[in-house]
């Protein structure tokens, strides 16, 4: 898969990316890092353990890694856990989870096949 591909999957802004991390091999060499970020783990053990403190600073680091790497549509599912575990309770975000782990696994199979 192209970088191009690539970002069209995660419905990122490919010129917006670009711009801020200045070269493709840039933003390859991040994309590829991005797996091997602990927030997603971190939120999913968390949420296993109903400890929503833990669970919201999680949410919030992946949304803003998401964020900068222009992973879209994980950053949005990111975005609408965080709010829902806000004040550190569970306000939905039970309901959120298992989509927010389909478009995890979406984001990094695209990742992984990124040529």
């Amino acid at each position: 898969m192209t970088l191009n591909e690539c970002i069209e999957v995660l419905s990122g802004d490919f010129d917006e990316l670009k711009g801020r991390m200045l070269s493709e091999e840039r933003i390859k060499k991040f994309l590829r890092m991005f797996p091997n970020d602990r927030s997603f783990s971190e939120l999913c053990a968390a949420m296993e353990n109903e400890d929503y403190e833990s669970a919201f600073r999680a949410a919030h680091t992946l949304k803003g890694v998401c964020a900068n790497l222009g992973i879209e549509r994980l950053r949005i599912k990111a975005s609408e856990i965080t709010e829902a575990l806000r004040g550190n309770v569970n306000n939905g975000a039970d309901e959120i989870l298992p989509d927010l782990i389909e478009e995890y696994n979406a984001a990094v199979d695209a990742i992984n096949i990124l040529e």
